[in-house]
């Protein structure tokens, strides 16, 4: 069988153009590996206003928002892969390397009103990086919340 590596589905074609066959412990649903969505579903319109509300929602300070995806993507003791099967590179530097040198988190500012306000085109080149990590740190959420672990508050919230 062939299981879409972005669905989970039993497939005959995949819904990417790459369809690796599923890990041999998928009886254990923590340990199945995440792949990093592909650039041009995270270049689309309504996913990056989508990412950009589920952002907001989280009802952070720009600086806290910004730490929790770092040390969500980071910590998470998964695996994580491109869509290709080759290893995503989480390290911390490489993560906080991506939001660049921003100190006062403008970015992630400007990316929440996206959440209100549709964009008039898609998302540049050159943001595809962050939306990456954005959608990787909602993803290891959900998948911690599916597997019964609630992620605590971040420090510093209450």
């Amino acid at each position: 069988m062939i299981f879409c590596p972005f669905c989970g589905r039993d497939v005959r074609r995949p819904c990417c153009p790459i369809a690796l066959p599923r890990p041999a412990n998928d009886n254990d649903p923590g340990l199945e590996p995440l792949f990093v969505a592909p650039d041009d579903r995270l270049r689309c319109a309504a996913a990056f206003q989508a990412l950009a509300a589920k952002t907001k929602a989280l009802s952070l300070s720009r600086h806290k928002t910004l730490r929790r995806f770092v040390d969500t993507v980071v910590d998470f003791e998964g695996i994580v892969l491109w869509p290709g099967g080759m290893p995503f590179d989480r390290s911390e530097k490489t993560v906080l390397a991506t939001f660049g040198d921003d100190p006062d988190c403008k970015w992630v500012g400007a990316f929440m009103q996206f959440a209100e306000t549709e964009p008039k085109q898609r998302p540049q080149w050159r943001v595809v990086p962050r939306l990456r990590l954005i959608d990787l740190a909602f993803r290891i959420d959900e998948r911690r919340r599916s597997n019964g672990f609630l992620p605590s508050a971040p420090s510093g919230s209450r």
